[in-house]
């Protein structure tokens, strides 16, 4: 029988890793290759620029990670103000 991974909210301690692993996911994509043409630091690129969209939607948004660390989402609250 397969195991269904238990989800849970992402803690400070997270927020590298789902950096990493969003920027892993998206690398190879086409969206990856028109922002960042130059593979070479596009990964690097990529992981610092989403940690700074993760630490945000950590005050500002929700963070969900599986137990196992293999998936997560982030989403942004649009009915609260964001502020400056």
């Amino acid at each position: 029988m397969d195991t269904v991974p238990r989800i849970r909210a992402a803690r400070w301690a997270d927020k590298d890793h789902v950096a990493a692993l969003i920027s892993d996911a998206l690398n190879p994509s086409p969206l990856a290759t028109w922002l960042i043409p130059d593979p070479s630091p596009r990964r690097r690129i990529l992981t610092d620029v989403l940690a700074i969209w993760i630490e945000h939607a950590m005050f500002y948004g929700d963070i969900y990670l599986t137990d196992d660390a293999t998936a997560a989402t982030v989403g942004f609250h649009r009915y609260r103000p964001i502020p400056p």
